[in-house]
């Protein structure tokens, strides 16, 4: 019964009430998984805790950086993350001409760099068919990184990211190598590991037209030694023979993830999550594919199928919050952040891929103290 309620409030939005209801799935305060210390507040149990990146406590990735304070996939972004102690950041990468990887959202372009305002580029543009659509712009795979890395970041939503568009033509894009060894640096210089989520863009695309993307991609990863440390890093892809040959191409300490976007709810049900390859280690789902769902069911499907819950994009913004938590009709709007990152906790999400994350870290570790004091003993009145 309290597992119905909790679905419908979650849905409805009036979580307040879901908060007064004691720690869901909490487990023994005595366990520990790999030799990480238990959390205090969201113990892993047995129910809850075997299979990949699942450690009890929702791990906090940040999504292209931190896309509410500068351009994504910019290096300012990831430093911004970084900085604020993301469990893991993560990247697009898209192929060169010169066959290495560029960090970037999308392989066209003109949303996302001033390309379009520099005439030596202007007869780069053409059309293109990239997965059945086709497409006219500025593609990654016409230019060499160097070309590249002389382009400047815009934001692609400047009506709802508005302090991220205040840097516009600014900040420089940057290559894959370059953002991996700045990883490593920063993950010495703060005494802790920081782990990658990355997606390799239209795979199909450039084993038609180039090269596989996944050859590169495996080279950069083994470069920066990054494959050597278990779970550092996941591999996303809506693409499970994507997946499949990169896992098989780097060993079973590199992750994967099947992204499941809201066009694809038929992923979720129990028995395709049972029918994936055992090559998925995670499923990373798309914030809006909980609408109109038993939220508690889809996590307990995705678990009981062995998969860690990856939940993508959280952010403060009207825009990227389910309608549950909404305030207001500006996109840009802030609305109930701390309601959308309780709900999560309540599901059992493992990781929040997150697009404010210092704001989500903040309040993963509110709820998390709040949970602690409202589930500790009530001490004894003092004797007079």
């Amino acid at each position: 019964m309290r597992r119905a309620v909790l679905s419908v409030l979650l849905v409805v939005g009036i979580v307040t009430a879901v908060y007064a209801v004691v720690q869901v799935r909490s487990g023994s305060p005595d366990a520990e998984a790999d030799d990480v210390a238990a959390p205090p507040t969201y113990a892993p149990s047995a129910e809850v805790s075997d299979g990949p990146l699942r450690l009890g406590e929702p791990l906090v990735a940040g999504r292209y950086g931190s896309p509410v304070d500068r351009p994504a996939g910019t290096m300012e972004s990831f430093d911004i993350a970084m900085a604020a102690g993301v469990d893991h950041i993560e990247a697009r990468v898209a192929l060169t001409q010169d066959d290495v990887l560029v960090v970037r959202g999308d392989i066209e372009l003109s949303t996302t760099t001033d390309v379009a305002e520099k005439a030596e580029f202007a007869d780069r543009r053409t059309t293109k068919v990239v997965d059945g659509e086709s497409r006219t712009g500025w593609f990654t795979d016409d230019f060499t990184l160097a070309e590249l890395e002389t382009l400047r970041a815009v934001e692609a939503e400047p009506d709802v990211r508005l302090d991220a568009a205040e840097y516009d033509g600014q900040l420089s894009v940057i290559g894959f190598d370059t953002l991996l060894e700045r990883l490593v640096e920063v993950s010495q210089e703060q005494g802790r590991r920081i782990g990658l989520f990355v997606e390799p863009l239209e795979p199909a695309y450039f084993r038609s037209e180039r090269t596989p993307i996944e050859g590169p991609l495996g080279q950069a990863l083994r470069k920066a030694r990054l494959t050597n440390d278990r779970e550092r890093v996941t591999i996303e892809s809506d693409d499970v023979s994507v997946l499949e040959r990169l896992e098989v191409n780097l060993g079973d300490n590199v992750l994967t993830a099947l992204v499941v976007n809201p066009g694809n709810p038929d992923l979720l049900t129990p028995a395709a999550l049972e029918a994936l390859p055992d090559t998925v280690d995670a499923v990373a789902v798309a914030i809006d594919s909980f609408l109109g769902q038993d939220a508690f069911a889809l996590s307990d499907a995705v678990h009981a199928a062995g998969y860690a819950l990856v939940v993508f994009p959280i952010s403060f913004e009207n825009d990227r919050l389910v309608s549950a938590f909404t305030e207001g009709p500006d996109p840009a709007g802030r609305g109930d952040l701390k309601g959308q990152v309780r709900a999560l906790r309540l599901i059992g999400t493992d990781v929040i891929l997150a697009e404010a994350p210092a704001e989500v870290i903040a309040l993963n570790d509110e709820l998390a103290a709040e949970e602690a004091a409202s589930s500790a003993p009530a001490e004894s009145p003092a004797e007079g």
